[in-house]
């Protein structure tokens, strides 16, 4: 029986009832990888990949920080932000990454701006990064 995988943010649904045989999932800690009659799990995500893997189809997403339930072959995640690899451009990525390393040049970031700035930053690093390899992935089919 394969897994049912629910994706959300707080403001739409990405995807409903997706049926794959593996899923690889970015928890805070670490890649944890889920298959079907896995032990019931609530873990929280950091910012990476989100991999969708069967037969017929590996589907990709960029996760920024989030939780994740797994329970009965059911997969609910929910990010502050999902977005579809494929839809991902390195030119747009690139401008982000720098819009946000500019945002503290010059600037005494007190203790939560710091912390703010670092999860941004991560998440426009990840971002540019699966950019970069889904480009690389399209122009090898090509």
């Amino acid at each position: 029986m394969p897994l049912s995988v629910t994706i959300v943010t707080p403001h739409k649904k990405v995807v409903r009832n997706l049926q794959c045989d593996e899923l690889v999932l970015p928890a805070a800690q670490g890649e944890i990888t889920v298959l079907p009659g896995h032990t019931p799990l609530l873990t929280t995500l950091g910012v990476g990949m989100i991999q969708t893997l069967s037969k017929e189809e590996n589907i990709h997403f960029l996760v920024s920080y989030g939780f994740s339930e797994i329970r009965d072959d059911q997969v609910l995640i929910l990010g502050e932000d999902i977005k579809p690899a494929t839809d991902l451009d390195i030119e747009l990525a690139e401008k982000a990454k720098a819009e946000v390393e500019e945002t503290a040049m010059n600037k005494i970031l007190g203790e939560m701006e710091y912390a703010n700035y670092l999860k941004k930053l991560e998440y426009a690093h990840k971002e540019l990064e699966i950019a970069k390899l889904f480009k690389q992935k399209k122009t090898k089919k090509q």
